[in-house]
């Protein structure tokens, strides 16, 4: 017991003694769904550099409003329509990853690798005009909804230059997957999980 107060104590006290740095950074986000295809925005996050390694905590916010269009046959009614959708969507996901820094021997650079753990909050509001295929009848509505506590996984490979003491550059890559729903889940549309990559070149200022 008095072991593992100690090793928290120490770990805690690592933390508060490390170097710590804000990130800011344009993201695009390209996906296998047709609700987020390609997204844009921002993210903000809080690292500490433990022995030229990395641990950050933060959040990303994108959306997309490209239009999209796909076809749909109904078993209720055994006919075909065709969407044609305008979207306001947004994606907001909250992060934790830790980063390796393959050459710390490098003193104004350095090459981090390791994984990224996320989870996700869906905010879908679409504009639909649904046609009837078989007599060209139209519909309007629109689609909203939330799916919370998405929980992702990614590989996050990023390259970081110092400027200055204070600031540094970074750009980043991240190939990931997201489950979107339970796996056994029946639906047409939906996916059991997305496949995405995060591109971002970014700024960081160290506050101590």
């Amino acid at each position: 017991m008095k072991k593992n107060i100690f090793s928290l104590i120490f770990l805690l006290t690592s933390f508060v003694f490390s170097a710590q740095q804000i990130e800011i950074a344009p993201v695009y986000l390209k996906t296998d769904y047709f609700r987020y295809r390609e997204n844009y925005g921002m993210e903000l996050f809080y690292n500490f550099n433990l022995d030229k390694h990395k641990l950050g905590f933060g959040f990303s916010y994108v959306w997309n409003k490209d239009p999209y269009s796909f076809k749909y046959f109904s078993s209720a009614d055994g006919r075909e329509y065709l969407n044609s959708v305008n979207p306001d969507n947004k994606l907001l996901t909250f992060s934790m990853y830790f980063g390796y820094n393959l050459f710390k021997k490098w003193k104004n650079a350095g090459l981090y690798i390791g994984p990224l753990f996320g989870l996700s909050y869906f905010y879908i509001h679409e504009d639909t005009q649904q046609t009837d295929q078989e007599n060209n009848e139209t519909y309007n509505f629109i689609d909203e909804k939330v799916i919370s506590h998405r929980p992702s996984m990614a590989l996050r490979m990023e390259f970081e230059k110092n400027l200055t003491k204070s600031i540094s550059v970074f750009s980043a890559f991240e190939p990931g997957m997201l489950l979107y729903q339970p796996p056994g889940m029946l639906c047409v549309i939906t996916p059991d999980r997305v496949l995405f990559y995060n591109m971002k070149v970014g700024l960081r200022v160290n506050l101590k």
